[in-house]
């Protein structure tokens, strides 16, 4: 796509991370919830868990249990592929795309999720990295310590 976000000085490719919709060879969803009660799970799941580890004494517990058993059953119902599924992975599939297109070092534009992929990957490659925004950005040890 040609970029007119960046005023027409650069093309933009916009990836979806592994494990996004039918981006496995397997063609299927990934998900933690059992088929067919994917909708209803994760509803049951989201109105279960408190929205903040403090709101009583035994919030911290029963999230910390009920995170336990999400992982198991995403484990389960996910399987080998899981293990494939994180952003140290979708950091060097970025990097292949980059090597792939052959033009240099990676300019980077991420939001959001991607505010964390930029970080990640600037960590994992900083000698491969041209120029990079992070807009939205978030904060990446909260994100990944779950808060």
């Amino acid at each position: 796509m040609h970029g007119s976000l960046t005023g027409g000085h650069f093309d933009l490719i916009a990836p979806d991370p592994r494990g996004v919709g039918l981006t496995l060879p397997l063609k299927q969803n990934i998900s933690c919830f059992p088929e067919p009660d994917i909708d209803n799970g994760r509803l049951r799941y989201t109105l279960s868990t408190t929205l903040g580890t403090n709101s009583s004494d035994t919030a911290l517990g029963y999230n910390w249990a009920a995170l336990k058993a999400y992982g198991l059953m995403c484990q389960e119902n996910i399987g080998e592929v899981g293990q494939y599924l994180s952003t140290a992975f979708v950091a060097r599939d970025i990097m292949n795309i980059v090597d792939a297109i052959g033009e240099g070092d990676l300019r980077y534009w991420g939001q959001s999720y991607g505010t964390f992929l930029g970080a990640t990957i600037a960590a994992m490659f900083p000698d491969r990295i041209e120029a990079m925004v992070l807009d939205g950005v978030l904060n990446p040890l909260h994100y990944q310590d779950g808060w």
